[in-house]
């Protein structure tokens, strides 16, 4: 029960600290640190463990050039690197980790309580990425970070850092179709055109490259279905839903900075169920880049001043999240496989170097 009970007391703090600022920011950097070292010096727990230690050897007798080759290039040199520095397998996750918190961070701060954005974080997006699969989860941490130099109007640092992420996990190429978003000079048909235009190579790159073409072999018409993948799934569509039925004209008003992202994030949110019959892995894998901007819209939820029951809504926010990780972590044999029992090696650093030896 120590992960529901993690999610219990973020929750339970973000709400109690809600009505001082000063409070809401310092339990915000209390609970990212305490996160932090949970999830980055976790031992032997998340479903790849074993999966990236084996990279870990792989990349070692490839060598540097080799690894370079790799479609996904950046993530191999990295693991390159601490695996010919003889650097603990067990590093990678810290630095992934201290990705993934980073670029959290970048959007975090932009919330007016980053705490309660945390905590809706953890449930779903924290642990099964960071915690788990790490090479997306540090993909996701840029990504966040690369939203923020977007609704700043920074584009082409949007589009860098689109192609930084996609040198770790090569789905995040597919959000350089967001770029328009952030050329304020285009008009709202600018961009939806632009945007097109840009999903066709986007989609292609991602499509024909090695790793998509892995993707499609392993997940497409072959009866392969993430778990859990449905209901994921199904909470971003309602959050999608809940934004353009509820939010929308509100937040054009309050923060007219982000509501282009929010409003095609919001469809996003919605869309990825068309790809659920197509495969349920890919349309969950495409969906954690989209849990922030779900997190956002709970979050900002309570602070819309001209949308009254926000405040009333939020707590009830919190429980179903609540209620979806009981539910997981209470019935799920493939959680208790991956995650439990939780140990860390925070006060003591694992004996081997190389691989599971």
């Amino acid at each position: 029960m120590v992960y529901f009970t993690i999610a219990l007391l973020l929750f339970a703090a973000s709400h109690l600290a809600e009505p001082s600022l000063v409070a809401r920011k310092r339990l915000y950097y209390f609970a990212s640190i305490a996160l932090f070292a949970f999830v980055a010096f976790r031992y032997e727990v998340g479903c790849d463990w074993e999966g990236y230690a084996v990279q870990y050897d792989k990349a070692y007798l490839l060598g540097l050039t080799e690894s370079l080759k790799d479609s996904e290039p950046g993530w191999w040199a990295m693991i390159y690197a601490l695996s010919a520095s003889d650097i603990y397998f067990p590093w990678i996750n810290v630095i992934t980790a201290a990705i993934f918190f980073f670029g959290v961070h970048s959007l975090a701060r932009r919330q007016p309580n980053p705490a309660f954005f945390m905590a809706l974080l953890f449930p779903v997006l924290i642990i099964n990425m960071p915690m788990s699969g790490i090479r997306q989860g540090a993909a996701i941490g840029i990504m966040c970070y690369a939203v923020t130099c977007l609704m700043a109007g920074r584009w082409k640092r949007y589009v860098f850092m689109v192609a930084v992420a996609a040198s770790l996990h090569n789905s995040a190429l597919v959000f350089v179709i967001l770029a328009p978003l952030g050329i304020k000079r285009l008009t709202p048909t600018a961009r939806i055109v632009t945007m097109g235009l840009l999903s066709v190579p986007a989609v292609s790159l991602v499509v024909l490259g090695a790793a998509g073409q892995q993707a499609i072999d392993r997940y497409v018409d072959t009866g392969y279905d993430a778990n859990g993948a449905v209901y994921r799934l199904a909470m971003l569509a309602v959050s999608g839903i809940f934004f353009f039925l509820l939010l929308r004209r509100q937040w054009r008003e309050e923060y007219p900075g982000d509501y282009p992202l929010a409003v095609y994030g919001s469809g996003a949110l919605i869309g990825l169920v068309l790809i659920l019959p197509l495969s349920s892995v890919i349309a969950d894998r495409l969906g954690y880049y989209l849990i922030p901007i779900q997190a956002m819209i709970f979050a900002r939820t309570a602070h819309l001043e001209g949308f009254r029951p926000g405040r009333v809504l939020a707590p009830v926010i919190s429980l179903g999240f609540l209620a979806f990780l009981y539910v997981w972590t209470s019935t799920s044999n493939n959680f208790e496989i991956c995650y439990v029992p939780y140990q860390n090696w925070l006060y003591e650093e694992p004996t081997y170097s190389r691989g599971l030896r």
